[in-house]
């Protein structure tokens, strides 16, 4: 690996420099939905440090990529990134031994290595930055590379109705696509490849897979849940959830502010002793076996109005 990094850095070295002028960096606001649609691969790549090149209106790095969720780049593969060397030309500052999501397009090959360009206009990120959204979006993408295609992060599901027949979106000239990596998913983006009426984030349990994200939705989708899993309904929709034991000891109250809600198989509760104005709603709430079977606060109105005014 060190042997072929000198080799290509030696021969960039001698590489033609680009001659065109910079321009400030115009664009519209960076989006995962169209940031995945035209880039040729979407990765998470550790960058290995800058690869010495002519010219100085562009930068050479060499990464490795971790993982790959568009295009083939195999994981462990050495690639180049290539971006504008000021930020006023849309290019980016990549720290060396940090990781990145990074949309990349193809500006061809150098002895067999994949040069990709990126820039700031896209929605790339330090990875430990991204949201739970964005790596939400990243592990329900369906890929397809030398004729192979399959979901990331997921299993595909086998839904019963097409899920943008029982969704909708308010927004003027949105375009719904149906996606069934993890879940029958309707997918909304606007006129320029962006995402749109995204599910309510107040609804977005880790643990909950939702295949309709409202109760008017699931009374017209019909969905089947994967083996060793159970179908929920609650006031954000319905789909999957895992199965888990039931409690068969009683559930109890921990933590320094007794803010969580244990059942006997979930360790000593210990926490930092930081009080937060939330943990006082938790003083009246019911601490019992949830529907998934295991211990958890009751998600009373009262409960849910609490805690949404301690937020404030």
């Amino acid at each position: 690996m060190r042997s072929a990094g000198i080799l290509l850095a030696l021969t960039l070295v001698q590489w033609l420099s680009f001659n065109a002028s910079a321009e400030a960096c115009t664009c519209l606001p960076p989006d995962m939905n169209r940031s995945y649609d035209n880039a040729d691969h979407v990765v998470h790549a550790r960058i290995l440090g800058a690869v010495p090149a002519p010219s100085g209106q562009r930068r050479y790095l060499a990464m490795t990529i971790k993982q790959a969720f568009k295009g083939c780049l195999p994981a462990s593969s050495l690639v180049v990134v290539q971006t504008a060397s000021s930020s006023a030309a849309c290019g980016m500052s990549l720290q060396p031994g940090q990781d990145y999501l990074l949309h990349g397009r193809n500006n061809g090959r150098l002895l067999g290595f994949t040069i990709m360009q990126v820039g700031l206009c896209d929605a790339n990120s330090a990875w430990s930055a991204l949201s739970p959204e964005h790596l939400q979006f990243l592990n329900t993408r369906y890929v397809c590379c030398n004729g192979t295609c399959a979901c990331i992060g997921n299993d595909e599901v086998q839904c019963f109705v097409d899920p943008c027949q029982v969704s909708s979106c308010d927004v003027e000239g949105a375009t719904c696509s149906a996606n069934y990596c993890g879940g029958c998913n309707a997918e909304w983006t606007d006129a320029s490849g962006g995402r749109v009426c995204l599910p309510n984030a107040t609804c977005d349990n880790p643990e909950r897979r939702y295949v309709a994200n409202s109760p008017e939705e699931c009374q017209r989708v019909r969905f089947a849940c994967l083996e060793g899993e159970a179908a929920f309904f609650d006031e954000c929709g319905c789909g999957c959830v895992p199965e888990r034991p039931s409690v068969t000891e009683p559930c109890r109250v921990s933590g320094c502010s007794g803010q969580l809600c244990l059942g006997p198989n979930d360790g000593d509760g210990i926490t930092t002793c930081i009080f937060r104005p939330e943990y006082a709603c938790y003083r009246s709430a019911s601490c019992e076996p949830q529907a998934s079977g295991a211990c958890g606060w009751t998600p009373t109105a009262e409960l849910k109005a609490c805690l949404a005014a301690a937020q404030q």
